[in-house]
C-alpha cells in the first residue's frame, strides 16, 4: 500500500497541480497515510518476531536460516597459485593471532546449539594444520550428540562434516579423516594437463591430485557405502 501511494503521489507531482489537494484526495480513497505506514510496519515487526522464535540469532530478516559454517583453519599453503599468491608467498600470521582447537570447538558449539548442521574446514590448506583428525573426531561428534548427524543426514545432505583442500596431501590423511567422521571433500583442481597444472600453481603435482581423487573414492566407499561424485555441484561431495 505504501508502495502504491508513494508512485501515486509520484506520478502526480510529474504531472503538475495542485498537490495539496491531491494528497487529500488519496488519503479519502485509500485511507490515512500515516495509518497504512502504521500497520505496515507493525506487520513486519510480528513477521520478524514469528521468524526469530521459530529459529535462533541465524535467522535473517528474510526469514532464511543459516545452517552452513565454513571455518579457515590455515594461511599456509603448499601450491603457489598464480591468481592467488606470489611465488615467494606471504606473510603469515603469527600462531597466536591463529584459532586454537578449543576456541575453534567453541564456535562449533555455538553455532551447532543454533541449527548449524554443516561445517566445512578450509585455509589456506586445510591439511597442513596439526591434529586435523582429532579437530574433525570433535566436530563430528558435537554435530552428532546435537543429533545433526546421522547416516540419513549424511544420505541428503545435512549433518555434514567437509574439507576444502588442494589435495597435493590427501592420500596420506584420508583414511584417518574419514575414521574421524569426515562426510564431504571438495578438491580444487583447475586443469587436467600436467603442464597447465605446473604453470597455474607453479608446483608439480597433478598426479597425487588425481591419485587423491581415487583415494577419497575408495575411502568413502567402504565408510558409507555410496559415494556421490559431481563436477558441477550436481554429485555432491
Amino acid at each position: 500500500r505504501l508502495q502504491a501511494l508513494r508512485e501515486r503521489l509520484r506520478v502526480e507531482k510529474h504531472q503538475g497541480g495542485n498537490t495539496s489537494s491531491k494528497i487529500t484526495s488519496v488519503k479519502q480513497q485509500n485511507g490515512s497515510f500515516e495509518n497504512a505506514s502504521r500497520s505496515l510496519t507493525e506487520e513486519q515487526a510480528a513477521e520478524y518476531h514469528i521468524a526469530n522464535e521459530n529459529n535462533s540469532i541465524l535467522t535473517d530478516t528474510h526469514g532464511r536460516h543459516h545452517n552452513y559454517l565454513r571455518i579457515s583453519l590455515s594461511e599456509r599453503c603448499n601450491l603457489r597459485c598464480q591468481y592467488c599468491m606470489p611465488s615467494e608467498g606471504v606473510p603469515l600470521s603469527p600462531t597466536s593471532k591463529l584459532l586454537t582447537d578449543d576456541e575453534i570447538m567453541r564456535l562449533v558449539r555455538l553455532f551447532v546449539e543454533n541449527g548449524v548442521d554443516k561445517v566445512r574446514l578450509t585455509g589456506g590448506e586445510p591439511l597442513l594444520r596439526p591434529n586435523l583428525s582429532s579437530l574433525i573426531r570433535s566436530i563430528s561428534n558435537s554435530l552428532i550428540t546435537s543429533g545433526n548427524l546421522s547416516t540419513s543426514s549424511i544420505a541428503n545432505q545435512s549433518g555434514l562434516v567437509g574439507i576444502t583442500t588442494n589435495g597435493i596431501s590427501l592420500s596420506r590423511q584420508i583414511d584417518d579423516l574419514v575414521d574421524a567422521g569426515l562426510t564431504g571433500v571438495n578438491i580444487s583442481l583447475d586443469t587436467l594437463r600436467a603442464d597447465r597444472f605446473t604453470e597455474i600453481t607453479r608446483r608439480n603435482g597433478l598426479d597425487k591430485v588425481m591419485r587423491a581423487i581415487g583415494d577419497c573414492v575408495r575411502v568413502f566407499r567402504e565408510k558409507y557405502g555410496s559415494v556421490r561424485v559431481g563436477l558441477d555441484g550436481t554429485g555432491g561431495s
